[in-house]
């Protein structure tokens, strides 16, 4: 499982399996031979598996705590996957990945699709690809959309908000299907 609190309590019961199973073979081993040094040496050997799991532990804890890109959806992941598996998808970017907590993954981004007119069926492809293959149950999809202006309109009339004065530029509005 992916969940850090259901590793926690797993770790937490192997410990203690670990270290009465540590407790039965030194009692054995110095019950046979008298060899005392066993119990310390088992002890710091069950300590050091129990440091190393929860070390592992503690650092994706703060990788969750600071929201943090899981491994298997990176921004790039996701651009190329995006890319490869949603047929009228003309570009993507800003894309931001992130976990809220462990097993909830949710993202950010801008796509471009190849015809205007077909966005909000992109943006269902896009959707369904970033649920199937990133686990990302969340997404709020910006559109991008092309503004064209004739040579004598002025752009900041058609789109105050963009801040631009060329004829022809990208802008994006958002889509979120409130998932």
């Amino acid at each position: 499982t992916d969940h850090v609190n259901v590793k926690g309590a797993i770790l937490h019961v192997m410990g203690d399996l670990l270290g009465s199973v540590g407790a039965i073979v030194a009692a054995i081993v110095i019950y046979l031979t008298g060899w005392t040094p066993i119990d310390p040496i088992l002890s710091v050997l069950v300590a050091a598996l129990i440091l190393r799991s929860a070390w592992k532990l503690l650092a994706k804890s703060i990788h969750i705590l600071l929201e943090g890109a899981p491994e298997d959806a990176s921004p790039e992941k996701v651009e190329q996957g995006l890319m490869g598996a949603v047929p009228g998808l003309a570009a993507v970017s800003h894309v931001h990945v992130w976990q809220l907590t462990s097993g909830r993954t949710m993202a950010t981004l801008h796509v471009r699709p190849n015809v205007d007119e077909e966005a909000r069926a992109v943006v269902k492809r896009v959707e369904a690809v970033l649920r199937e293959q990133f686990s990302i149950e969340h997404a709020t999809v910006a559109q991008a959309y092309r503004i064209t202006c004739s040579p004598t309109c002025d752009p900041l009339r058609v789109a105050p908000s963009i801040g631009t004065s060329t004829s022809s530029y990208w802008s994006a509005y958002f889509i979120d299907s409130g998932q």
